[in-house]
C-alpha cells in the first residue's frame, strides 16, 4: 500500500528526467497488471498519467508509455484507449532517427498484430515503407508483421518485395519471415500455391541448414491445400540436400501425406534413390517411408516389396533390420526364413 501511495503522489507531480519518467511508467503499469483489484480512482489517475506521456515528450518516454498501454490494453481491454498508442508507435517507427527506437517500435507493433490485426491493418502503407530501410533488423520486422495482417489482393505483391530484399537479411530474420509464412497461410489458404512458389524458391538461395529447414517446415504446414505441389516440391529437393537431417524430415513427410496423393507411386523413385545413393541413416529412413506406402496403398504393395527386398542385402544394420521388420509386418518372410534355415543347416 505504501509503494501505491508513493507511485499516486508521483504521478500527480512535475517530473522532467526522461529516465525517471520510464521507471515510473514502468512501475505503474507492472502495479496495474499486479493489482487488477485497485481503486477505480487510483487505476484512473496511474492510466491518466501514462497517456500523458504519449504527446511531445521525450521519444524514450513516449515509446515506454505507448508499449504499456498496448500490454494493459490487454487486461483491460475498452478502459484503455489503444488507438493514440499505437499510431505513436507507428510514429516512431517510420519518423525516428535512432534505429534503436524504430526497431523497438515495430517490436511492439509485431506483437500486437497478432491479437490486433485491425489496429495494424490501419497503417499498411507505413509498415511498407520500412521494408526498404537501410537497417536490416527494422526491414525485417516490418516484413514479418506486414505477413501477419496484409489481405488477400496484397500477397503476391508483398512475397515479391520480399523475395527482393530476404537475400540481404541475417539468417535469424530470415527465418522469422518464413515463420511468418505459416501464420499467413493460416490467414489466407487460398493463396498457398503463390506461397508455395516463394518458398520454393527460397530452398535455392540459402544453403543454410536452420533456415532450409525453416523452410521445409513451412512447406509441410501449408501441404494439405496443395498437396501435390509441396510433395514435389521436397521430392526433387532432397535430390540435391546435402542435411542428413533435412533429407530424414522430408522422407518421414513423404511417408505421411504421399499415399493421399493422386498418384503416389510418382515419389517411391525419389525415395528409392535415397536407398542407392545416401548414408545409412538416410536409407534406414527411406526403407520406412517405403514400408507405409507399401501398407497404406495396395495397388504399390507387391512393386515396394520387391524393393524392400533388395535392402536386406544392405551393409548397415539398422537398414537390414528395418526392412525385415516391416517385410515381417507386411506378411511376406517366407523366402527369407527358408533361406535363413538352410544355410544355418549347409553351415
Amino acid at each position: 500500500m505504501s509503494c501505491l501511495k508513493l507511485l499516486f503522489q508521483l504521478a500527480q507531480s512535475k517530473i522532467n528526467a526522461a529516465i525517471t519518467k520510464c521507471q515510473l511508467i514502468r512501475f505503474i503499469k507492472q502495479s496495474l497488471l499486479n493489482n487488477t483489484a485497485l481503486d477505480q480512482r487510483t487505476a484512473k489517475t496511474f492510466i491518466q498519467y501514462i497517456e500523458s506521456c504519449l504527446p511531445k515528450d521525450e521519444e524514450a518516454v513516449q515509446f515506454e508509455a505507448a508499449k504499456s498501454i498496448c500490454e494493459l490494453f490487454e487486461v483491460f481491454g475498452s478502459v484503455i484507449e489503444v488507438e493514440v498508442a499505437f499510431q505513436v508507435l507507428v510514429q516512431l517507427a517510420q519518423n525516428s532517427g535512432k534505429p534503436v527506437y524504430k526497431f523497438a517500435a515495430i517490436r511492439v507493433i509485431n506483437k500486437v498484430s497478432a491479437k490486433q490485426p485491425r489496429l495494424v491493418s490501419l497503417c499498411q502503407s507505413e509498415l511498407e515503407t520500412l521494408i526498404t530501410d537501410p537497417n536490416r533488423s527494422v526491414a525485417s520486422m516490418a516484413i514479418s508483421t506486414l505477413l501477419k495482417t496484409c489481405n488477400e489482393d496484397q500477397v503476391q505483391k508483398l512475397l515479391k518485395q520480399i523475395s527482393t530484399y530476404l537475400p540481404e537479411l541475417g539468417i535469424e530474420f530470415k527465418i522469422e519471415t518464413i515463420q511468418s509464412m505459416g501464420q499467413l497461410y493460416h490467414r489466407i489458404p487460398q493463396k498457398a500455391g503463390i506461397m508455395l512458389k516463394f518458398l520454393s524458391d527460397c530452398l535455392k538461395d540459402d544453403p543454410n541448414m536452420s533456415f532450409r529447414e525453416s523452410v521445409v517446415d513451412a512447406i509441410t504446414e501449408i501441404c494439405p491445400q496443395q498437396r501435390e505441389h509441396a510433395l514435389m516440391i521436397l521430392s526433387e529437393h532432397i535430390e540435391d540436400c546435402e542435411h542428413a537431417h533435412i533429407q530424414c524430415k522430408i522422407l518421414d513427410f513423404l511417408a505421411r501425406e504421399g499415399p493421399l496423393a493422386k498418384n503416389p507411386s510418382s515419389y517411391i523413385r525419389f525415395i528409392y534413390n535415397r536407398v542407392n545413393l545416401e548414408k545409412a541413416v538416410i536409407r534406414a529412413a527411406a526403407v520406412s517411408a517405403l514400408a507405409t506406402f507399401a501398407h497404406r496403398v495396395e495397388g504399390l504393395r507387391q512393386s515396394i516389396i520387391l524393393l524392400l527386398r533388395k535392402c536386406l542385402n544392405d551393409s548397415d544394420d539398422e537398414v537390414r533390420e528395418r526392412a525385415f521388420f516391416y517385410l515381417s509386418v507386411l506378411g511376406e518372410t517366407d523366402g527369407i526364413l527358408e533361406d535363413n534355415s538352410t544355410l544355418s543347416t549347409e553351415s
